[in-house]
């Protein structure tokens, strides 16, 4: 046999790889195969990971991110000076009227006092998002 005839035989002939891919079909014959890697180990593992890549949060993300976590501590604030206010008051006109400050009314208007502050955090943070949005999107288009 010369080289030339060896080297057309094996053109005609499919070429074989050492590795198979995960999900490879094998059509007739007999063999055997040792296991290289499972799992993100393989090769297909190895390119689904690659493929896997997590978004980066855009510019504006980031700033409506940054927006709406400034508008919860502003709530947040407003909530606990609405609520020190309140307490305050409730102290102030206690001590002008002479009686005691841990009485039923006094406990009573306290809690309502709590109600009124929370209910400040949970009004306000909605809606102000809509608010940033909407001015964010005004810079950006700027």
């Amino acid at each position: 046999m010369h080289k030339d005839e060896i080297t057309a035989e094996n053109e005609n002939q499919p070429k074989i790889s050492a590795f198979l891919i995960g999900k490879t079909l094998i059509n007739e014959g007999a063999g055997r195969a040792v296991v290289c890697g499972v799992g993100f180990n393989s090769m297909s593992g190895k390119a689904e990971s690659k493929l896997n890549i997590e978004d980066e949060a855009t510019p504006l993300q980031t700033k409506l991110e940054q927006i709406a976590n400034d508008i919860g501590k502003l709530g947040v604030a407003v909530a606990t000076l609405t609520f020190t206010f309140l307490v305050g008051r409730l102290v102030y006109d206690s001590l002008k009227d002479d009686t005691t400050f841990f009485s039923s009314d006094n406990i009573s208007a306290m809690i309502n006092a709590f109600i009124t502050s929370i209910t400040v955090v949970v009004v306000a943070v909605p809606e102000g998002l809509p608010l940033a949005v909407t001015i964010s999107l005004a810079f950006s288009v700027m």
